[in-house]
C-alpha cells in the first residue's frame, strides 16, 4: 500500500476515493496573528495546499478563510467531480449547511424571535458572502465535518499548514521560505 496512505487515516465511514480537502484555521489571542491551510487529497494522495495569515483576526474569521481559499481552488483546479471539504470547525460546518441560505434570504443578519435582535449583522458577512457565492458556483462540493486533533491526517496536516500561515507573520511576511514546507 501507498505510504500516504498507510498514513492517512480516514474520518469514520469514509474511503479515500475522489477529491478530498482539509481545511483549518488558527489563531493567537496574544498576538492577534491567525492563519488558514488547506490540503487536496485525489484517491488519497497529496495533490496540492496552500496556505497564509493574518494579524487582527479571529479563530472563526480564519476558519472561513481556509474553506473560502479551499472552494475556489477547487472551482478553479478540480475537473468539475465532486469534491469534499473536511474542517473541525462545527461553526463553519454549520454555517454552510444549515444558516447560509437562511442568513442570505434575510440580507446576512441573524433571526431571532426577538424583533429587536432581528437587525444584527452575523460575524464575517462579507467573508460569508463570498463563501456563498463560491459554494453557488460548484454545487458538487460537500461541506463535512471530521474531529480535529484526532489523528486524521488531513486535518492534522490543515493544521500545520495554518499554523505556518500564522507564524509567517512572525517572519516579515515573508512566506516564501516557510511554503517548501
Amino acid at each position: 500500500m501507498d505510504e500516504a496512505l498507510e498514513r492517512f487515516k480516514e474520518p469514520a465511514g469514509h474511503q479515500l476515493q475522489g477529491l478530498h480537502v482539509f481545511a483549518d484555521g488558527c489563531y493567537d489571542p496574544v498576538s492577534g496573528h491567525g492563519g488558514w491551510g488547506f490540503v487536496a487529497y485525489l484517491d488519497g494522495v497529496e495533490h496540492a495546499f496552500d496556505f497564509d495569515g493574518s494579524s487582527n483576526s479571529t479563530n472563526n474569521t480564519m476558519e472561513l478563510l481556509s474553506l473560502f481559499n479551499a472552494i475556489g481552488w477547487i472551482n478553479r483546479e478540480s475537473v468539475g467531480g465532486p469534491a469534499t471539504i473536511w474542517l473541525d470547525s462545527v461553526y463553519a460546518v454549520n454555517g454552510c449547511n444549515i444558516w447560509r441560505p437562511i442568513w442570505r434570504n434575510n440580507g446576512w443578519r441573524k433571526v431571532r424571535a426577538n424583533p429587536k435582535a432581528r437587525n444584527r449583522k452575523i460575524a464575517d458577512a462579507e467573508l460569508w458572502r463570498n463563501v456563498d457565492r463560491e459554494l453557488l458556483e460548484s454545487r458538487l462540493i460537500t461541506i463535512a465535518w471530521c474531529k480535529g486533533h484526532s489523528g486524521i491526517y488531513g486535518n492534522e496536516r490543515a493544521d500545520a499548514l495554518a499554523d505556518l500561515g500564522r507564524l509567517s507573520l512572525r517572519a516579515n511576511g515573508d512566506t516564501k521560505k516557510l511554503r517548501n514546507y
